[in-house]
């Protein structure tokens, strides 16, 4: 619900910022879900979120779809960012 209200309130920043930083004292890598948007993905990046997945990137795949991506060497989109 974090990422769902991300966009420009700065208070969501801060509680995401923070939720990153307490996983980080456990030696854990932060993984932001259900991003969607450009401006989510940003943000997140601004905030060094070390993972992210959602609907933005790629919708869902089979086993095989996602077999044939890892084989043909998927390459992150540039105009993503």
């Amino acid at each position: 619900s974090f990422i769902k209200n991300l966009s420009d309130k700065e208070e969501t920043h801060t509680i995401v910022h923070a939720v990153a930083m307490i996983a980080r004292s456990f030696n854990m890598k932060v993984v932001a879900e259900g991003v969607e948007t450009a401006s989510q993905l940003k943000i997140l990046t601004k905030l060094a979120i070390d993972e992210v997945q959602g609907y933005y990137l790629s919708r869902p795949m089979s086993s095989e779809e996602t077999s044939q991506l890892l084989i043909d060497g998927w390459k992150w989109p540039i105009d993503k960012i």
